[in-house]
């Protein structure tokens, strides 16, 4: 560092900012210091900045910072208090019904001095086009119906689609059907079809069997929402998909299929196997995959952190995905 704050004509502290992208350095001096250090050939000592994070890490908290969490659906809120509070931080809450208008809620963010954001996920239409994103430091959890254009921490839902598949095929199932809703379609269901898809390459054409998606449908009792099917309409359905198609297990989205089945007069597992796609809770009845959510808010509060510690506001040049896998569990059914 030295080395490179004399060339530059600054002193160490500013160098070893400017390096870390830290905003209080100004870009000229950023990128003439980057500049200089790739010309003298430096290189961070990883064993010294591990040191130095350790020691960082033990000093006592004094409140830290905010970060704020918005959006519409907000998951492993959990895992993410446990990880601000262990790295000092505090947590605060803004949910896009409270803040519709995302403009107004990048002002009020930036004037209360935050920087970091954790985005859970977005429903609100055009919400990523109209809040500034230019001011933060931002890490999204899962995806809603539109995926922000930051790095993002997610369950991997592919694999466990293919996993899935792969135990129902060695328990002896040879017709497996999939069945997702239609309307509203999150990001993150293509990702489930197209992990079915991948795997009903590897069996005979008839053995493929298409996808049930069905639109959202009303609780028993109560009348349909104008963007949900009656009850019995998606009983009928699924009734009709069922007779035709012959599946001997369900790849369910969650465990509202399952209901959905049983109500409709199917004996699980004995007329046909289910498997739920995202497990709610670890004592759920059915077998499937339990996903984690405070997993995912830890390693979001991680990666931000990280991200904090450099300093770089705004977009990222090239979002990164980082995946959690999902965790099978054993249920009362097939």
């Amino acid at each position: 560092l030295k080395d490179i704050a004399q060339d530059a004509g600054c002193t160490n502290a500013t160098v070893s900012l400017a390096l870390r992208g830290s905003p209080r350095i100004s870009p000229e001096t950023r990128a003439r210091v980057r500049e200089i250090a790739l010309r003298l050939d430096y290189r961070p000592d990883p064993m010294l900045s591990a040191l130095a994070a350790h020691r960082w890490k033990r000093l006592p908290k004094s409140g830290g910072s905010t970060l704020a969490v918005i959006g519409d659906v907000l998951e492993g809120l959990e895992g993410m208090e446990e990880r601000a509070a262990a790295y000092g931080y505090r947590l605060e809450k803004f949910r896009c019904a409270d803040h519709p208008d995302p403009e107004r809620l990048s002002q009020i963010l930036y004037n209360r001095g935050i920087v970091g954001v954790l985005v859970g996920q977005i429903f609100t239409p055009g919400f990523s086009a109209r809040f500034d994103w230019s001011r933060f430091i931002a890490v999204a959890c899962s995806e809603g119906m539109e995926r922000p254009p930051v790095n993002l921490v997610m369950p991997n839902h592919f694999r466990a689609v293919q996993e899935a598949w792969d135990r129902s095929r060695a328990a002896g199932s040879r017709r497996i059907g999939m069945m997702l809703f239609d309307i509203p379609a999150a990001i993150d269901m293509h990702d489930r079809e197209a992990a079915f898809l991948d795997r009903q390459q590897t069996v005979p054409v008839r053995s493929r069997l298409p996808v049930l998606k069905l639109r959202s449908w009303s609780a028993k009792g109560q009348r349909p929402k104008q963007e949900d099917i009656s009850r019995a309409v998606a009983e009928s359905l699924v009734n009709e998909w069922m007779r035709v198609h012959k599946p001997d297990m369900i790849l369910g989205f969650n465990n509202a299929f399952y209901w959905l089945l049983k109500d409709a007069g199917w004996s699980i597992p004995d007329q046909v196997g289910f498997t739920d796609l995202w497990v709610s809770k670890p004592s759920a009845g059915s077998s499937g995959f339990y996903l984690f959510s405070d997993e995912v808010g830890r390693r979001a509060v991680e990666w931000l952190d990280s991200l904090l510690r450099i300093g770089e506001r705004g977009l990222p040049v090239h979002p990164a995905t980082m995946s959690v896998n999902l965790v099978w569990q054993d249920g009362s059914g097939k």
